[in-house]
């Protein structure tokens, strides 16, 4: 499988270059083109990869390379031009997250995924990948599948913006959708993974010169989705519980515990999703599955059902939450804001 990159920030130096460089020494894959039109990351990267063709601009790496797979890891800004150049080009796409943070990018993308409904267009929720999520998962599908009501809660802290971060846009929630966007989307599409309809309820953010506090209610068939997200905080933390009838699966960061009637009854250590490293190890499991499954139609468009799915409920999410901050809402009150099912069918 032949890979190109366009966009080469942190997020492919520590996610995607150490994926794809395990699998290229099993002879799996390989890169043979990268684009970016800052000189100083086409030079990280190219030290790395010192056989591979660098490119200022994707539209130029693809009119002189021949490459099977586009992966999008530049800003949220271009991501939909990027997408829409590689599903032009005949390519199958894996973008990084978020897919977009506009609706005129959503309706570029789709519309353009309609026209090539023969590819694939997969989006990094590699949170997927990850044992504990998996253990959870089966739990509240099973819930869901038996109509049972459930409550899935996240709360997700992080001390401010992301240090290895090379580009200033995760700064500026406008460019960057906050925190919602940037780890909130994995949720949604973790929820995804448990029931495909996502009806997103509410949406809260306020923001100040120390962080930001952004919340969200999804419906998820029988069950609901609460994520409490901040930026600012003293210490980097996550926490997912799922609750069904008096059991609950906690995973408290490195803790994943059972809990029966308040009782808990099952303790064991974990890797945590706020471990940058576990988080980034993920990326060789995206990559595993994509090599073993993309020439699957019904894998391509389960996973691109995803993509979109989830992108067009974001978009109504960062809608409620931009109307919450207009309005100056208590981030925590996810009542104060509701809307309608996504407009997108």
């Amino acid at each position: 499988m032949r890979i190109a990159l366009a966009g080469l920030g942190t997020a492919v130096s520590r996610g995607h270059l150490p994926a794809i460089a395990r699998l290229a020494s099993e002879g799996i894959l390989t890169v043979v083109g990268a684009a970016d039109p800052d000189v100083q990351r086409r030079a990280r990267v190219g030290a790395s990869l010192p056989a591979t063709p660098l490119f200022e601009s994707a539209e130029a790496m693809l009119a002189s390379i021949t490459c099977d797979v586009l992966v999008v890891a530049a800003d949220p800004g271009v991501h939909a031009d990027l997408v829409v150049l590689g599903l032009e080009r005949g390519l199958h796409v894996v973008c990084e997250k978020p897919l977009v943070l506009t609706r005129v990018g959503y309706d570029r993308v789709a519309k353009a995924h309609a026209r090539r409904l023969d590819l694939g267009l997969v989006s990094v929720h590699q949170y997927r990948y990850s044992p504990t999520w998996t253990a959870m998962s089966r739990c509240a599908w099973l819930a869901a599948r038996l109509h049972l009501p459930f409550a899935l809660v996240v709360d997700v802290k992080r001390e401010g913006v992301d240090p290895l971060a090379a580009s200033p846009w995760r700064s500026d929630i406008e460019l960057s959708g906050g925190i919602l966007a940037d780890h909130g989307v994995h949720y949604l599409a973790l929820a995804w993974m448990v029931d495909q309809h996502l009806d997103v309820l509410a949406g809260s953010r306020t923001a100040n010169a120390t962080g930001e506090r952004s919340g969200a209610s999804v419906r998820i068939g029988s069950g609901a989705l609460t994520i409490q997200a901040s930026t600012g905080n003293a210490v980097r933390r996550t926490q997912v519980t799922l609750h069904v009838a008096n059991v609950g699966l906690r995973w408290r960061d490195e803790a994943f515990d059972v809990v029966v009637a308040g009782r808990t009854v099952l303790s064991r250590p974990v890797a945590t999703l706020a471990d940058r490293s576990h988080v980034d190890a993920l990326y060789e499991h995206l990559y595993r599955d994509l090599v073993r499954n993309l020439a699957r139609p019904a894998w391509r468009g389960h996973r691109t059902a995803e993509a979109l799915a989830v992108g067009r409920a974001l978009l109504v999410l960062l809608d409620l939450t931009s109307a919450s901050a207009a309005a100056g809402s208590d981030p925590v009150n996810l009542g104060s804001a509701s809307r309608p099912r996504p407009e997108h069918r």
